[in-house]
């Protein structure tokens, strides 16, 4: 049975009994047409309840519904910002890889490099734009990188 379906059910229900209340008031029954005035209401009232129910179920459902959505969209948005970010990043690292070869080359810090793993002008294993982004994301950034212990 559905919600509905039992929401249909309680109003019949209460239907009956008003009829019956009637009838027993019409009869001088006033006892029982009493019992069945009070049946009548007791079965409008679930009714009442459960269509209040139905639509406070629905409208948490809308809410939920609607939150996901704006928490899936905020999520696209940063995937997006963190991919233009690293986009960046990583044409930074070409510019000053392209410009000035290997960072040891101009800097005080030919023991980073070399404690590193060296650099392509240093006869290492790792090319200068990963080195330069090693550099930039812990010296300048103060960051971590995985290579780092």
């Amino acid at each position: 049975m559905t919600i509905d379906q039992e929401i249909k059910h309680q109003e019949e229900i209460s239907d009956r009994y008003a009829r019956m209340s009637e009838y027993e008031e019409n009869n001088g029954n006033d006892g029982i047409a009493k019992d069945c005035a009070q049946c009548a209401a007791d079965h409008r009232q679930l009714a009442e309840w459960l269509t209040d129910y139905k639509e406070l179920r629905n409208s948490l459902g809308a809410v939920k519904l609607n939150n996901m959505k704006e928490a899936l969209e905020l999520i696209r948005a940063y995937k997006a910002e963190n991919a233009t970010l690293r986009e960046f990043n990583d044409k930074i690292y070409d510019v000053l890889s392209e410009q000035f070869g290997c960072p040891c080359n101009f800097s005080l810090i030919d023991e980073y490099m070399l404690k590193n793993g060296g650099c392509d002008d240093c006869g290492g294993a790792i090319p200068d734009k990963e080195f330069w982004s090693r550099y930039i994301q812990t010296k300048l950034i103060g960051g971590r990188t995985d290579e780092e212990p």
